[in-house]
């Protein structure tokens, strides 16, 4: 499952939920697409993956060839993952290496990918990428 929101300006969010399976990573891909291409100009997002675990390989190439033909669009890419997720963390990092953009960044804290966006937002974007991240702390616990 995901949630994809478009809560200020060039902010895109976007959060993983599991269960992910194949037919979910279609609808995230087509909800990306449709988010990217209602907003003018570049855009920034920020991806929480901390709850998924490892892709099929067919999701990995859904997904990698989603960041491929929005390399244009993309400002900055954050990926936050959960530091407990070795392995999910490794194909992660792999499929940002492979998507060639150095826009592209993972992070296993919230505070570090915060300090790597904030300089590029406005105070709208930044307060919106404030209360995503909340939730993903929240969903995570203590």
């Amino acid at each position: 499952m995901h949630q994809v929101g478009h809560p200020a300006g060039r902010l895109v969010t976007f959060r993983v939920v599991p269960p992910v399976d194949d037919a979910n990573a279609d609808a995230a891909a087509a909800a990306l697409r449709a988010t990217f291409a209602a907003i003018p100009g570049p855009v920034i997002i920020c991806s929480d993956v901390s709850g998924a675990r490892t892709f099929s390989e067919r999701t990995v190439e859904q997904f990698l060839a989603l960041m491929k033909s929005e390399n244009p669009r993309i400002e900055r890419s954050a990926f936050l993952l959960d530091p407990a997720a070795a392995t999910f963390a490794l194909q992660l990092e792999r499929m940002v290496r492979e998507a060639k953009s150095p826009i592209r960044r993972t992070f296993r804290d919230a505070r570090a990918l915060t300090e790597w966006l904030l300089p590029l937002l406005t105070p709208q974007e930044a307060a919106a990428l404030e209360a995503f991240l909340l939730m993903a702390n929240a969903r995570s616990g203590p």
